[in-house]
């Protein structure tokens, strides 16, 4: 098991959204969500996954921000380099104390 497939194991699990722009080396991670997402799975607390593919990583975090807003447990799977392109999303959803899951590919 690679560390993709580990990190997805968890996640599909403990959150209900997810928002991802593929990036290397976390592209899978984003792919793995969007199957289990098509193919109906249910997590823990019973809720179906939600899978949105944003036009890059500016609005990965913005998409996984409003996820967290709406009361979801929200997760995002992108790199270091991804993080670079997202930060001033990044401030703004410390700025409102949102909370979400930032899975970072190295």
């Amino acid at each position: 098991m690679d560390g993709n497939t580990a990190v997805i194991e968890c996640e599909r699990e403990s959150s209900d959204a997810a928002g991802a722009y593929p990036i290397t080396p976390s592209t899978q991670m984003g792919e793995y969500w969007a199957e289990a997402a098509a193919s109906g799975h249910i997590n823990i607390s019973g809720r179906p996954l939600i899978f949105v593919e944003p036009e890059g990583e500016h609005a990965a975090a913005a998409v996984t921000a409003g996820l967290s807003m709406t009361g979801l447990r929200a997760s995002n799977f992108s790199s270091g380099q991804g993080i670079a392109y997202m930060h001033e999303s990044l401030y703004a959803a410390v700025g409102k104390r949102l909370t979400y899951v930032l899975n970072i590919g190295a």
